[in-house]
């Protein structure tokens, strides 16, 4: 998830304590954060010590799902009694194997039969944003209280977190297009 510009594990039960006892350190400190690195391998950016699950049934992934919505930082505003206060990102990673019947040809080398098999692996991303929401509804009718500045907080780092990903999309999106 990401929570107040920070990235958490809802899967690892030690920062999932911590977030949901105390929260993240509201004193600029990464208490709990997870770094966000280039591989230059992958060319792609990864988040560092991730906890990684090998399911072999869907009711186990749904078990590690329900786990990391347990630990999701939700809050009560104006708009809504459980309002997400966080960005969060759920991969399944899919891989099917299936034996190759017979020797194969694979460029120049030829594999035994019983040992080759072809695997088709495809990963889902399920992404549940936090909602943009209105400054008013965000103090939930208190704007004296630590409670109310703190939603009012949140919801101003919320809307500037969507407001970039819709930068984001659309530059990517007319790059594809051809136009950019």
């Amino acid at each position: 998830q990401v929570y107040k510009e920070r990235v958490f594990d809802l899967l690892n039960p030690a920062t999932a304590t911590t977030l949901g006892a105390a929260g993240p350190g509201d004193d600029g400190s990464s208490a709990g954060g997870l770094r966000l690195r280039w591989d230059a391998t992958k060319k792609a950016f990864r988040v560092e010590n991730l906890f990684e699950f090998e399911c072999s049934s869907a009711e186990e992934v749904m078990q590690h799902y329900v786990m990391g919505v347990q630990h999701k930082q939700v809050a009560s505003t104006a708009m809504n009694a459980q309002s997400s206060r966080s960005h969060a990102i759920l991969l399944v990673t899919l891989s099917r194997r299936t034996a190759i019947q017979g020797a194969e040809v694979l460029g120049d080398a030829i594999v035994a039969p019983g040992q080759a098999h072809s695997e088709v692996v495809s990963t889902l991303a399920l992404v549940d944003l936090a909602g943009s929401e209105r400054a008013a509804a965000s103090h939930n009718g208190n704007t004296e209280s630590k409670a109310g500045n703190e939603r009012f907080k949140e919801a101003v780092n919320i809307n500037q977190s969507l407001f970039v990903l819709r930068r984001v999309i659309n530059a990517l999106s007319k790059r594809a297009g051809g136009s950019g």
